[in-house]
Protein backbone atom coordinates (compact mmCIF):
# COMPACT_ATOMS: atom_id res chain seq x y z
CA UNK A 1 0.00 0.00 0.00
CA UNK A 2 1.29 3.43 -0.95
CA UNK A 3 1.73 6.11 1.69
CA UNK A 4 1.77 9.88 1.59
CA UNK A 5 4.60 11.94 3.05
CA UNK A 6 4.44 15.65 3.78
CA UNK A 7 7.46 17.87 3.25
CA UNK A 8 7.94 21.58 3.88
CA UNK A 9 10.40 23.93 2.22
CA UNK A 10 11.33 27.61 2.35
CA UNK A 11 12.64 29.61 -0.60
CA UNK A 12 14.85 32.62 -0.06
CA UNK A 13 14.97 35.69 -2.30
CA UNK A 14 17.53 33.96 -4.56
CA UNK A 15 15.42 30.77 -4.85
CA UNK A 16 17.76 28.74 -2.65
CA UNK A 17 15.58 26.02 -1.17
CA UNK A 18 15.68 24.97 2.48
CA UNK A 19 14.04 21.91 3.95
CA UNK A 20 11.95 22.66 7.02
CA UNK A 21 11.19 19.40 8.83
CA UNK A 22 7.61 19.25 10.08
CA UNK A 23 8.76 18.57 13.66
CA UNK A 24 10.96 21.68 13.56
CA UNK A 25 8.11 23.79 12.22
CA UNK A 26 5.82 22.42 14.95
CA UNK A 27 8.34 23.49 17.61
CA UNK A 28 8.68 26.92 15.96
CA UNK A 29 4.89 27.26 16.07
CA UNK A 30 4.35 25.93 19.60
CA UNK A 31 7.29 27.68 21.26
CA UNK A 32 8.39 30.44 18.85
CA UNK A 33 10.54 32.47 21.24
CA UNK A 34 12.73 29.44 21.93
CA UNK A 35 13.04 28.32 18.29
CA UNK A 36 14.28 31.32 16.32
CA UNK A 37 15.96 31.29 12.92
CA UNK A 38 18.59 34.05 12.90
CA UNK A 39 18.96 33.87 9.11
CA UNK A 40 15.26 34.81 8.77
CA UNK A 41 15.30 37.79 11.15
CA UNK A 42 12.92 40.46 9.86
CA UNK A 43 12.07 38.42 6.76
CA UNK A 44 8.82 37.53 5.02
CA UNK A 45 9.67 34.26 3.28
CA UNK A 46 7.95 31.98 0.83
CA UNK A 47 7.06 28.51 2.10
CA UNK A 48 5.54 25.43 0.54
CA UNK A 49 4.02 22.23 1.87
CA UNK A 50 4.21 19.27 -0.50
CA UNK A 51 2.34 15.96 -0.29
CA UNK A 52 4.33 13.18 -1.93
CA UNK A 53 3.13 9.69 -2.80
CA UNK A 54 5.60 7.09 -1.57
CA UNK A 55 6.01 3.73 -3.32
CA UNK A 56 8.12 1.16 -1.51
CA UNK A 57 9.33 3.95 0.82
CA UNK A 58 10.60 6.05 -2.08
CA UNK A 59 9.12 9.33 -3.32
CA UNK A 60 7.10 8.62 -6.44
CA UNK A 61 5.13 11.73 -7.36
CA UNK A 62 3.93 15.05 -6.05
CA UNK A 63 0.23 14.95 -5.23
CA UNK A 64 -0.41 18.44 -3.89
CA UNK A 65 1.37 21.68 -3.09
CA UNK A 66 0.29 24.53 -0.85
CA UNK A 67 2.13 27.85 -1.13
CA UNK A 68 2.11 30.21 1.83
CA UNK A 69 4.13 32.96 3.48
CA UNK A 70 5.87 32.97 6.84
CA UNK A 71 6.79 36.18 8.67
CA UNK A 72 9.66 36.43 11.15
CA UNK A 73 10.36 39.23 13.61
CA UNK A 74 13.68 41.06 14.05
CA UNK A 75 15.01 38.14 16.13
CA UNK A 76 14.02 35.42 13.66
CA UNK A 77 10.99 34.34 15.67
CA UNK A 78 8.02 33.02 13.67
CA UNK A 79 5.01 35.35 13.70
CA UNK A 80 2.54 32.72 14.85
CA UNK A 81 -0.41 35.13 14.96
CA UNK A 82 -0.12 36.04 11.26
CA UNK A 83 0.39 32.39 10.27
CA UNK A 84 -2.64 31.26 12.28
CA UNK A 85 -4.76 34.10 10.86
CA UNK A 86 -3.79 33.08 7.31
CA UNK A 87 -4.65 29.44 7.98
CA UNK A 88 -7.98 30.35 9.55
CA UNK A 89 -8.77 32.63 6.62
CA UNK A 90 -8.06 29.81 4.16
CA UNK A 91 -10.46 27.51 5.98
CA UNK A 92 -13.11 30.25 6.20
CA UNK A 93 -12.81 30.92 2.47
CA UNK A 94 -13.19 27.23 1.64
CA UNK A 95 -16.23 26.91 3.90
CA UNK A 96 -17.73 30.09 2.47
CA UNK A 97 -17.43 28.74 -1.06
CA UNK A 98 -18.85 25.36 -0.07
CA UNK A 99 -21.89 26.82 1.73
CA UNK A 100 -22.53 29.40 -0.99
CA UNK A 101 -22.94 26.57 -3.49
CA UNK A 102 -25.53 24.97 -1.21
CA UNK A 103 -27.62 28.07 -0.57
CA UNK A 104 -29.14 31.06 -2.28
CA UNK A 105 -26.67 33.82 -3.16
CA UNK A 106 -26.61 36.54 -0.51
CA UNK A 107 -26.68 40.18 -1.63
CA UNK A 108 -23.91 41.08 0.84
CA UNK A 109 -20.99 38.77 1.49
CA UNK A 110 -18.66 39.16 4.46
CA UNK A 111 -15.29 38.48 2.81
CA UNK A 112 -12.61 39.98 5.05
CA UNK A 113 -11.15 36.49 5.54
CA UNK A 114 -10.45 36.30 1.80
CA UNK A 115 -8.17 39.33 2.00
CA UNK A 116 -6.36 37.98 5.06
CA UNK A 117 -5.86 34.67 3.28
CA UNK A 118 -4.46 36.34 0.17
CA UNK A 119 -1.69 38.03 2.13
CA UNK A 120 -0.47 34.60 3.17
CA UNK A 121 -0.17 33.09 -0.31
CA UNK A 122 2.21 33.38 -3.23
CA UNK A 123 2.19 32.13 -6.79
CA UNK A 124 5.33 30.29 -7.95
CA UNK A 125 6.86 30.48 -11.40
CA UNK A 126 7.21 27.32 -13.48
CA UNK A 127 10.91 27.20 -12.58
CA UNK A 128 10.08 27.43 -8.87
CA UNK A 129 7.50 24.64 -9.16
CA UNK A 130 10.09 22.44 -10.89
CA UNK A 131 12.67 23.20 -8.19
CA UNK A 132 10.21 22.41 -5.40
CA UNK A 133 9.10 19.16 -7.03
CA UNK A 134 12.72 18.06 -7.53
CA UNK A 135 13.42 18.78 -3.85
CA UNK A 136 10.25 16.99 -2.70
CA UNK A 137 11.15 13.90 -4.74
CA UNK A 138 14.68 13.87 -3.33
CA UNK A 139 16.36 14.71 -6.64
CA UNK A 140 18.27 17.69 -5.24
CA UNK A 141 19.90 18.33 -1.91
CA UNK A 142 18.36 21.05 0.23
CA UNK A 143 19.98 23.23 2.83
CA UNK A 144 18.82 22.88 6.42
CA UNK A 145 17.81 25.82 8.57
CA UNK A 146 19.76 26.43 11.75
CA UNK A 147 17.37 26.88 14.66
CA UNK A 148 18.61 28.96 17.58
CA UNK A 149 17.43 27.57 20.89
CA UNK A 150 17.12 29.97 23.81
CA UNK A 151 19.37 29.13 26.71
Amino acid sequence: MNKIATRQFLLDSHNAIYQLPLATFARMHQDPANHAVAALAGVRTRAVEVSVEMVERRPWRVLRTVFFVLNFDKHGVLDVASYDAQQLASVATALDLMFRRLSEPAPIIEASHRFTGRTGRWRPSEAEVALIERAALGNIKCRRLQITLAR
